[in-house]
């Protein structure tokens, strides 16, 4: 038995090393300064998802990380979750004056979000789920750059589809536990 282990995990270990090797991380390539456009996920109210622009920009990058990007919106410097970005074409100037250039040709502070601007929470991974005794499910959330103490129960509805059927596809779970 301790032998059948120890073959099983070495071929896991195998079968993840496979896999990695061909899963990069979404839109971990793209440099500082390029332009991108930001997806929306909430449109306004009385207007047609389907008819409504999809996406808002373009957008300088002022720094990427992996998991967010930070963008110059104007004065500004706003954090936005990778998986709403789409890399804009290479040759791309800002429309409208979308982009206006620092001031005196200092770089804007990086660390900073404009004091009016609520920060956008990323999702860093679930960490576990719950069904509710009405049916519902919740799932643990850990939030990128948080600690396990700060994990969240959220709705099934608040989550991506794509992240909570990545988590069932790992975990093996059920939609329906």
């Amino acid at each position: 038995m301790p032998l059948a282990r120890e073959r099983l995990a070495e071929a896991q270990g195998r079968y993840k090393r496979n896999y990695d090797r061909t899963v990069r991380p979404k839109n971990d390539g793209i440099p500082k300064d390029s332009w991108v456009f930001v997806r929306k996920e909430v449109h306004a109210a009385g207007t047609n998802p389907k008819l409504d622009d999809q996406v808002e920009g373009p957008f300088q990058v002022a720094l990427n990380d992996g998991n967010t990007l930070l963008l110059r919106v104007g004065d500004d410097i706003a954090r936005v979750n990778s998986d709403r970005i789409t890399p804009a074409p290479a040759p791309l100037m800002p429309a409208n004056n979308a982009q206006s250039p620092p001031v005196d040709g200092q770089e804007l502070p990086l660390t900073e979000l404009a004091p009016d601007d609520e920060p956008e929470y990323v999702i860093e991974r679930i960490v576990g789920a719950r069904q509710l005794r009405d049916g519902s499910l919740r799932y643990k959330i850990r939030w990128f750059g948080y600690g396990k103490e700060d994990d969240t129960w959220e709705p099934e509805e608040h989550l991506p589809e794509a992240l909570v059927r990545k988590y069932h596809r790992k975990t093996g779970l059920p939609r329906a536990i």
